[in-house]
């Protein structure tokens, strides 16, 4: 049973004593009833009062609700539980009624509202047919915070009702600050990407403005080799394995045995959970050639190997898969272009070209970790037969494979 529905009858009740906040239900927990109170004692202190431990209160107790369940971003839900109110209307007492200009947003917290519309097509007068029973938990009168304000029904109280009131300069207030403090949010994780060092506060705040958040549950596929996006992405929070796979000849498969890619290579196989990418083969190995962590990013070669080329897109190298859960701040093709600075590209270029790996550098790995472990057996086999136990057959150690 939700939040909500527990309190549907708490209006009417006087508050407990604070002795008796500390009694807990049969089970040792502390039940409905202690909930129900600390979210009567945040509605009765004002905004100013308000602690952050009242804020999340009043966020549980409506997050049922779909005008709240629908909002993103939780802390512009908890700027309005901060600026919520509480309003008691009697039994058939009008809330609002068809017509007004009204600028306030209703929770019903207990009892009921019916609502009614008159078309007035009809010629008749009055409140109109009831088109709706609303019940504990149910919000009405949205529009007046995103539209005109002009009521489209009229409201009345079915029975004693207590609603929680939101205002609409409260809601533009506490959009607005949220809005303020995420933009801040991304200019400082911004700040921290390398390839920002050097910009200033204005340009990463205008970059800031553009980006969209996605989100991934772990073991997602975010990109997958061979298909192409049209945007850079920014690891906010989480990490991300970055896996490939490429034709290799049959002593590069062999080798693979003793190299560093043999355990991560069979555990990566199933985590493209949604087919294989086009480019894959059946008989290719999966090699996880790197992890992405917080500020780090990835997607920003396609787009600039479709520009240098003249093409419209251009194939991932390699497939992003999540390791955990994961948010991503996304980049598009048109904002990439339009507030990435050439330089900034230049440098993307360069760090790419040195540090991304490529099937020729992956390849190469493989054949430099055979030939080390090679030496390393060599080696440890010359130790062996030249050890006191064999004192009449030493041999010489083997050169090593830098030589």
């Amino acid at each position: 049973m939700s939040t909500m529905a527990l309190l549907a009858n708490m209006s009417a009740m006087e508050l407990p004593e604070d002795d008796d906040l500390a009694e807990p239900d049969d089970d040792g927990k502390l039940g409905p009833d202690h909930e129900a109170y600390l979210v009567e004692e945040a509605l009765h202190k004002t905004s100013q009062q308000r602690t952050l431990d009242d804020c999340e209160v009043l966020q549980r107790a409506t997050a049922s609700v779909k005008f709240f369940r629908a909002m993103s971003d939780q802390s512009q839900v908890l700027g309005l539980c901060r600026v919520m109110a509480t309003k008691s209307f009697k039994n058939d007492e009008h809330i609002f009624d068809q017509g007004d200009v009204g600028t306030t947003f209703y929770v019903i917290y207990s009892g009921s509202v019916k609502v009614y519309v008159n078309d007035y097509k009809s010629g008749k007068e009055g409140i109109g047919a009831c088109v709706a029973t609303l019940e504990v938990g149910d919000a009405f009168g949205e529009l007046a915070l995103v539209g005109n304000g002009k009521r489209a029904a009229t409201c009345v109280a079915s029975k004693p009702t207590q609603l929680l009131c939101i205002e609409k300069d409260a809601y533009d207030s506490a959009c607005a600050k949220s809005y303020h403090n995420k933009i801040e949010s991304r200019v400082e994780f911004l700040r921290n990407v390398f390839l920002f060092s050097s910009s200033s506060d204005e340009e990463l705040a205008a970059l800031a403005k553009v980006l969209t958040e996605r989100k991934f549950q772990k073991s997602s596929t975010i990109i997958r080799q061979g298909t192409s996006t049209d945007a850079m992405y920014f690891v906010y929070s989480g990490r991300c394995r970055v896996l490939t796979q490429l034709d290799l000849t049959r002593g590069q498969k062999n080798r693979l045995s003793s190299s560093l890619y043999e355990t991560r290579a069979a555990e990566s196989a199933s985590t493209i959970e949604h087919g294989e990418p086009r480019a894959m083969q059946a008989d290719a190995p999966v090699l996880e050639i790197g992890e992405l962590t917080k500020h780090q990013f990835f997607g920003e070669v396609a787009l600039l190997e479709s520009k240098r080329r003249g093409k419209k897109s251009w194939p991932h190298a390699a497939s992003i898969v999540s390791t955990t859960r994961v948010e991503l701040l996304v980049l598009s093709r048109y904002d990439f272009y339009h507030h990435i600075s050439e330089e900034t590209q230049d440098l993307m270029l360069q760090y790419g070209s040195k540090f991304y790996l490529t099937e020729d550098k992956i390849r190469s790995s493989i054949d430099k970790q055979h030939r080390w472990d090679s030496y390393k057996q060599e080696l440890m086999g010359g130790r062996i037969s030249g050890s006191p136990t064999s004192p009449t057959s030493p041999t010489r150690s083997p050169a090593p494979p830098w030589s």
